[in-house]
């Protein structure tokens, strides 16, 4: 956390600015069967391409922070395309452990006071009930008008 911009932290964990050493960790994390599954998305990047393309500037852009364990456990990003698409990962090792909902409550949080923001535009697949309940314990809700259920890009 040393000689990092803290976009945004509480007792347990800081979002900090996502630094080019970071990216091999997020790149790790996309290479995870799980994780793609989740964002319904094929991987076949390689890790400079990766890098360069997580590195463009968006919105925001910070690295999920866990100061009780002193490590990064995750990413958050908001979209640059004027969807207000916020999205999580949090690295395999760290699942289950509460940094998603705490994490993405806080980026929330930022997007719609600092960021203004007037809203964010959020969704997952219906087999991914842990991303489904973070959403709802947050408070998100289905748009009747807007769902829509994308083709499964890992259908044989």
């Amino acid at each position: 956390m040393n000689n990092r911009t803290i976009v945004i932290e509480d007792n347990s964990l800081a979002l900090l600015e996502l630094l080019e050493e970071d990216v091999t960790m997020l790149y790790d994390c996309w290479k995870d069967d799980v994780t793609q599954r989740g964002f319904n998305f094929r991987f076949d990047i390689d890790e400079k391409e990766f890098t360069d393309k997580f590195l463009e500037n968006y919105p925001l852009n910070v690295s999920v922070f866990s100061k009780k364990l002193n490590c990064i456990v995750g990413n958050i990003r908001l979209s640059k395309d004027g969807m207000n698409d916020l999205a999580i990962w949090i690295y395999p090792e760290y699942r289950n452990s509460g940094f998603g909902f705490q994490s993405y409550e806080m980026a929330c949080k930022h997007c719609l006071d600092y960021l203004e923001v007037d809203y964010i535009n959020e969704g997952c697949y219906e087999n991914n009930s842990i991303s489904k309940r973070i959403l709802e314990k947050i408070g998100f809700m289905k748009h009747p008008n807007l769902d829509e259920t994308e083709e499964d890009a890992f259908k044989p």
